[in-house]
């Protein structure tokens, strides 16, 4: 899940297994910066006059109005969500598993992309990563 300065407390949950979300607090000591469902560079939570010339942007993102900021760009308009890419590029890795805490964050990036599955953007392959994801989730608090 995408760090926001406004996220809400309700995800805190995908946490529990050790991983850390945050705000970029000196972007010169990261080679690559991940930009995750962010149509603009704008939209990033980067704090104001950060300079990322220093890293490489990797934007990964749906949205038909991305500005393709990043230095390599995974944009596929026809997903539905985010981690909809996502998951298809891991299923793409050889040995690559996904594990109950990974499946979990991309099932929940999943539901908040299609409004739980009833935006229009949802559509049969939308549903192919639903599948094998609610397989794999723990028991995610709603």
């Amino acid at each position: 899940m995408p760090y926001s300065p406004d996220s809400s407390d309700k995800y805190k949950f995908l946490l529990d297994n050790g991983m850390k979300l945050g705000v970029i607090r000196v972007p010169s000591q990261y080679d690559v910066v991940l930009c995750l469902d962010s149509s603009t560079l704008e939209r990033v939570a980067v704090p104001e006059n950060t300079d990322l010339k220093s890293a490489t942007m990797v934007n990964i993102d749906h949205h038909p109005d991305n500005k393709f900021y990043g230095k390599y760009n995974f944009v596929d308009p026809s997903a539905s969500a985010t981690a909809q890419i996502l998951f298809e590029t891991f299923k793409m890795l050889k040995n690559a598993d996904i594990s109950p805490y990974t499946a979990e964050a991309l099932f929940v990036g999943l539901i908040m992309d299609t409004g739980g599955f009833r935006f229009d953007n949802t559509n049969a392959e939308t549903m192919k990563p639903r599948r094998s994801l609610s397989l794999s989730v723990r028991t995610v608090p709603l």
